[in-house]
């Protein structure tokens, strides 16, 4: 039953976090030390026959995580970074991750990946042969010291998912990613701190003046650890504050961090300083449909749009396939007044993403500003169909249904309407529920 049971919890926490596949690798690293079932060849064919359906769920969940970043086009394909990049990232990585754990300084909730990885280059090389002689000094001794390779293998078998050889993104490393990693090079830590403290208990009078001395910086080390998280933690008080954080230390090399924090300001209703942040993300990558795409939206909310209707051209010209960007440039002619251009737009929004019920409930109100107020109503339905919710679409509707003469029914809609807090809903059903 228990067996079972750990399958299952296995299963959970793969669906919760992909970091999870190394488990199995994990339970056969434990297996070795320190349960010490693990002393033969034939004692090894058993436990990975034990682990076999863990070992299966691993490989199902490490092909379905890696298909669904690749068809986001996160995946950096190999040709675009060579294998010998990729070793010189992975033991950077291995490495860099060692001394935050160790010195927590300057820590930040992005590292944009390097912009060039030479295997030759001094920091690389020097990297590698560390996490060598790291490696070696855990596994020479190890018929003495089975601890010290178990935790340093605990280390890199757990790191190994995001250690870099498998590129995702703009992302080069991030500090959540030694979560669980960082229990092995702590464990090591610790024991050696408690092998210092009773070794000093044979130096005699000098004994009880280093343990002071250890004491004092010991806990100086929890106050100014304290001290750091508190001040960390800070960096995480809103999105605002996050990524303005990110871009003070990364000035020119996140867009990413613009285009995120201009979204958080167009929510918090600071549009300016969004469109400035829209703006600056496009500049750093004129590729970035997104970053053109939002820029056009909030030129669009300001009324400029002959400028929004330049930008929303552009992000098309980027994404071919975005719905969004359709959608938004639809609705820069709607303003303009070229409602026939807002219909193709909005029929391709449809065309792309036959879900989208904001594009049905936007096309209802061209084709009722147009006249077609049978067709308005069939799309202002659908739009009901796919999002129930919709407040917008009972209120459009409705009003719609009261103009030809199907007051019940506008009715109807425009109490659902106001019970979905639209204001035009309530208004409609107070001005028309009294005649």
């Amino acid at each position: 039953k228990t067996y079972f049971l750990s399958l299952l919890l296995f299963l959970l926490a793969l669906m919760s976090k992909p970091m999870a596949v190394t488990l199995p690798a994990v339970l056969l690293l434990l297996d070795w030390y320190p349960l010490g079932r693990i002393s033969s060849k034939k004692d090894a064919a058993g436990a990975l026959l034990e682990k076999l359906p863990f070992v299966v769920l691993s490989i199902f969940a490490s092909v379905a995580a890696v298909s669904a970043q690749d068809a986001m086009g996160a995946i950096v394909p190999l040709g675009e970074v060579s294998f010998g990049a990729r070793i010189a990232a992975a033991s950077s990585n291995a490495i860099t991750y060692l001394w935050r754990m160790a010195v927590p300084l300057h820590l930040s909730p992005f590292y944009p990946a390097p912009r060039e990885i030479a295997f030759w280059s001094l920091p690389y090389l020097a990297s590698l042969l560390l996490t060598g002689a790291v490696t070696a000094a855990c596994i020479l001794p190890i018929r003495r010291r089975k601890m010290m390779a178990a935790a340093w293998g605990y280390y890199l078998i757990t790191l190994a998912p995001v250690i870099g050889l498998v590129k995702v993104g703009s992302v080069s490393e991030a500090d959540r990613f030694t979560y669980l990693p960082g229990l092995g090079p702590s464990l090591l830590m610790g024991l050696a701190v408690a092998w210092a403290w009773n070794r000093s208990g044979s130096l005699r009078r000098w004994g009880p003046p280093v343990k002071r001395l250890a004491a004092v910086a010991g806990i100086c080390a929890v106050v100014s650890l304290s001290y750091l998280t508190v001040k960390q933690i800070a960096v995480w008080k809103s999105t605002i504050a996050l990524w303005s954080y990110v871009i003070n230390a990364y000035p020119d090399r996140v867009p990413q961090a613009y285009l995120n924090r201009g979204l958080a300001y167009g929510r918090s209703g600071q549009l300016d300083r969004a469109l400035e942040d829209f703006t600056a993300a496009a500049i750093l990558d004129p590729g970035s449909a997104d970053a053109h795409m939002n820029r056009g939206v909030a030129l669009g909310v300001k009324g400029r749009y002959a400028e929004a209707t330049d930008e929303l051209d552009e992000a098309i010209r980027l994404r071919p396939g975005s719905s969004e960007a359709y959608l938004n440039r639809a609705a820069t002619f709607e303003h303009r007044g070229q409602l026939d251009r807002a219909l193709s737009d909005y029929d391709r929004a449809i065309q792309l993403s036959p879900g989208f019920y904001q594009a049905y409930g936007n096309r209802g109100i061209v084709l009722g500003s147009m006249g077609r107020t049978d067709e308005a109503v069939a799309d202002y339905t659908k739009a009901i169909f796919l999002k129930p919710d919709y407040a917008d679409a009972y209120a459009g509707r409705g009003g719609l249904y009261m103009k030809t003469g199907r007051k019940e029914e506008a009715l109807r809609d425009f109490q659902e309407a106001c019970r979905l807090e639209s204001e035009e809903g309530c208004a409609a059903l107070e001005t028309y529920g009294k005649r």
